[in-house]
């Protein structure tokens, strides 16, 4: 039995809430998805250097380091770029377009097990910063 406002006590939601799938929800779910490489990196990319690639403690923590400031100095500087953007396409969606097939191709580089780069850390460090650079960027 759904409440009035005059019926809502304190502490309660006067918004009603509806559990129902609406077609809005089920966009804004899907829309979501884009970003799964964001929340894999944030939960998933120090256990996979370390455990999975053998990358040492020092070199993933310099590394999630420089990710972390490079992000804060290209973000302001792309949205700049989108910004002052003019095409028949708009302002974003040229970028877009190129990004997605750019992101698909650099995920998957990323996920290779570069064998020849084992036994040299400096090597890995290299190969896994311009990758999670590049992503970072597209």
């Amino acid at each position: 039995m759904s409440k009035t406002k005059e019926e809502v006590k304190l502490g309660e939601s006067a918004v009603p809430l509806d559990n129902g799938w609406t077609a809005p929800r089920v966009a804004y779910c899907i829309a979501n998805l884009s970003r799964i490489d964001l929340y894999l990196q944030t939960y998933f990319l120090a256990p996979y250097l370390l455990d999975v690639v053998g990358l040492k403690p020092g070199l993933t923590g310099t590394l999630l380091l420089v990710k972390q400031i490079f992000d804060a100095i290209s973000d302001p500087l792309i949205g700049h770029l989108s910004d002052s953007t003019r095409s028949a396409y708009g302002r974003r969606r040229p970028y877009i377009f190129l990004s997605a097939p750019l992101l698909w191709g650099l995920w998957l580089i990323f996920w290779l097990d570069v064998v020849q780069l084992h036994d040299d850390q400096m090597s890995l460090f290299a190969y896994y910063l311009v990758c999670v650079l590049m992503l970072t960027v597209a």
